[in-house]
């Protein structure tokens, strides 16, 4: 596989479980790496079976070759979402990518290497307030009141990430290759 098809950052994520003090089991996602990737869609399908999702794989991912994700296993996952660049006088993120999102939409933000602007928080679901052209912004319940963004933050700054669960082990192409294909359902598990 040729470098160049490689457009797309993602993170790369292991789980972790701990169990609360009420005793249910509580799921926390480790950042092992980031990376460029190639993603294309499978045909795949799911359905409802027995009041439970079943899916079958529905992407083909793939990354270059790494000691951090060599020992990538089925359970872990893989995120994916467009960059934004926040403005703390308007309150707008600016974001680059195909997705869109429509008022009211959720979405989820995260960062790789620094930090969200303030006051947004990783893992919490906003919604979207106004959307024009690629420029948002954010209210914290569906038609609320837009959000005052305090820091424009730092770093690579990413919205709406798609996850994308591993169904298998990573396949390794071999040496003369150096990556990985991992095979995905979207959206299974969002713990």
């Amino acid at each position: 596989m040729r470098a160049g098809t490689r457009n797309k950052l993602v993170a790369i994520q292991r789980p972790a479980g701990s169990t609360s003090a009420i005793g249910e089991r509580v799921t926390t996602w480790t950042t092992v790496g980031t990376t460029l990737a190639s993603i294309e869609a499978l045909s795949g399908r799911e359905a409802l079976i027995a009041a439970e999702r079943q899916a079958e794989s529905s992407h083909l991912i793939r990354v270059p070759y790494s000691f951090a994700i060599a020992g990538i296993e089925a359970n872990w996952r893989v995120l994916w979402g467009q960059r934004f660049l926040a403005d703390p006088v308007t309150n707008r993120l600016s974001v680059t990518g195909p997705l869109a999102w429509a008022v009211n939409d959720p979405v989820r933000v995260t960062t790789y290497g620094g930090t969200l602007p303030a006051p947004l928080v990783e893992g919490t679901t906003y919604y979207v307030k106004t959307a024009s052209a690629g420029v948002y912004t954010l209210a914290a319940t569906a038609g609320g009141a837009e959000l005052d963004l305090a820091t424009a933050g730092s770093g690579y700054n990413v919205i709406g990430p798609r996850v994308f669960v591993l169904d298998q082990p990573a396949r390794n192409l071999g040496e003369r290759d150096r990556e990985f294909e991992l095979i995905c359902s979207e959206g299974l598990r969002h713990e």
